[in-house]
């Protein structure tokens, strides 16, 4: 009798904690969900997203744009080739990603970006830039197989005006499509379709 019992009381807790993380589960997948939504208005609509984990309002771009500090020299952790930012964007489908090794936000999104630029590659120019060592920067590729390009700014400073991490941007012919201040979910079919009718041909 006592093993009978023995056995509903674990079959029983058993199923409870299918239940619970049955329930999670879900409703972990209606938050990725209602952030992918959000995401994609946000960057339909031109958005200067709220960044997660802030609660400052939204964030504020006036003024902020690559002339102030695209002559900036930066360096290709692939090749350790030195260029100016002017010249590394110089293409028609330019996406460029700040972020700093230590970033929560920008470490979390950073396997999204990896297959977005899987995707996009052939027709966007990858721009993934910090102000870490190369060395630092180097080492964090390899132990998550990134093959998307990698900078570092040459003199370790981020230009002024960037204060908020990660912060993406997409350029469409030298004019900015979105800026993207926040975690954000760039592998899904709706950013897909997005980034599709933005594109220059």
């Amino acid at each position: 009798m006592m093993k009978i019992k023995k056995r509903i009381f674990i079959a029983i807790v058993i199923l409870l904690c299918i239940m619970i993380g049955g329930y999670y589960y879900i409703l972990k997948k209606k938050a990725v969900y209602n952030g992918e939504k959000l995401f994609l208005n946000n960057i339909k609509a031109g958005t200067k997203n709220q960044a997660l984990g802030f609660n400052d309002g939204m964030v504020k771009f006036e003024g902020y744009n690559f002339e102030s500090f695209n002559d900036k020299r930066v360096i290709n952790i692939t090749n350790n080739k030195t260029n100016s930012l002017r010249e590394v964007l110089n293409r028609p489908n330019v996406f460029i990603n700040f972020w700093y090794k230590g970033c929560g936000g920008c470490e979390l999104e950073m396997p999204e970006i990896q297959k977005f630029y899987e995707k996009y590659n052939n027709k966007i120019q990858f721009v993934i830039i910090s102000n870490d060592e190369p060395e630092n920067v180097q080492k964090y590729i390899k132990k998550n197989e990134f093959t998307m390009p990698f900078y570092v700014f040459k003199n370790d400073t981020f230009p002024v005006g960037i204060k908020i991490f990660p912060t993406s941007h997409l350029i469409i012919n030298n004019k900015t499509q979105f800026i993207y201040a926040g975690v954000g979910y760039f592998d899904n079919d709706g950013f897909n379709q997005y980034i599709d009718s933005v594109l220059v041909k």
